[in-house]
């Protein structure tokens, strides 16, 4: 098979390849403008064609955290979405060239490091992809089957679980979806500080503000707040790509948890979404199976299948890369204890 590496494809082609192949928003044309249209953000897209044909893809999107700093130390490149790639043993062998092509590539910019956020199994092309260079690096996610009836969906839910949104409901929770750029002003407000309280950096607001209004009317950005007395305390923003929605971000004000807005709203939010068509609810990542993270342990008792897709990390510079990590660790235990 003679396979030619492209960066340029045009959105319908990519956007048809991507659901025909049942890739996740983030291999998309579509999440490719939002990080291109983000400050500080650049996209790199890669494509493999057979014959004139996507028979593989990837999406790289350059993030630059402190833009004063050399590339080597302030930026990171990221694949959100993972590869894509068409089944079967000639889609196999499209990837694994476009990888090795991509990782050789000369125009990619000086960086941290480059990540693989994997949201299938890589298992066919793993030899091949650590023979590159990337290391596999085990990471949990949590995915539930919206094909189930409700009845049974509320089953699969821990006790601790159902206790909790029964109480929310006794609360008067409210939840409200808003095409509102002042809604999401204020979501992007709690985001920043509640991230700004972990020491973890976030996008720029502009990564959710410029397709905002299209995007949302096309359904495939969706903002959920949960109101209590006319009040936001919560919000959530999925992403609808495909018949399959994407928990993308989500934050609540720490002073209303008593009144249980978290386990209350991903519930909501799945009655509605399961109700329109939409057949996953991915909840995009638990973590490192061997560290410490409660938001594992609050996505796994919604009862969805437990997946270990795993990430590919390659470091061009493993020392530089060791010595930040743990200042940026450092950095964020400063940060939870207020410091």
């Amino acid at each position: 098979m003679n396979i030619e590496i492209t960066q340029q494809l045009g959105d319908d082609a990519w956007d048809a390849f991507c659901l025909q192949q049942g890739g996740n928003v983030f291999q998309s044309p579509h999440f490719a403008r939002i990080c291109r249209d983000t400050r500080d953000c650049r996209v790199y897209p890669f494509f493999a064609l057979a014959d004139g044909k996507p028979v593989a893809s990837v999406l790289f999107t350059e993030i630059r955290q402190y833009s004063a700093l050399p590339g080597a130390v302030s930026t990171r490149l990221v694949c959100y979405g993972g590869a894509l790639w068409e089944q079967g043993s000639s889609g196999e062998e499209a990837v694994a060239a476009l990888l090795t092509t991509v990782l050789r590539a000369p125009g990619l910019p000086a960086h941290l490091f480059l990540e693989v956020r994997n949201f299938q199994d890589t298992g066919p092309i793993r030899t091949h992809l650590e023979s590159l260079g990337l290391q596999y690096v085990p990471y949990l996610n949590y995915l539930l089957n919206l094909t189930l009836p409700e009845t049974a969906l509320w089953e699969h839910l821990s006790k601790e679980k159902r206790r909790k949104i029964r109480r929310a409901e006794r609360n008067g929770l409210s939840l409200r979806e808003s095409r509102d750029a002042a809604d999401l002003d204020w979501f992007y407000r709690l985001l920043a500080r509640r991230y700004r309280e972990k020491g973890v950096p976030l996008v720029d607001r502009s990564h959710f503000q410029t397709h905002f209004q299209a995007y949302s009317q096309q359904g495939l950005m969706r903002l959920f707040l949960v109101e209590h007395k006319q009040q936001p305390i919560a919000g959530v923003i999925v992403l609808v790509y495909g018949g399959k929605a994407y928990e993308w971000y989500a934050a609540s004000d720490p002073a209303f948890h008593r009144l249980r807005p978290n386990e209350w709203r991903v519930w909501k939010v799945v009655q509605i979404l399961r109700s329109e068509g939409v057949t996953l609810y991915d909840f995009c990542g638990a973590g490192y199976p061997d560290q410490p993270y409660g938001v594992r342990q609050f996505k796994k008792t919604f009862g969805g299948r437990e997946v270990e897709w795993g990430r590919y990390l390659y470091l061009p510079r493993p020392g530089l890369y060791r010595v930040l990590m743990q200042l940026y660790r450092w950095r964020q235990k400063m940060a939870e204890k207020g410091l």
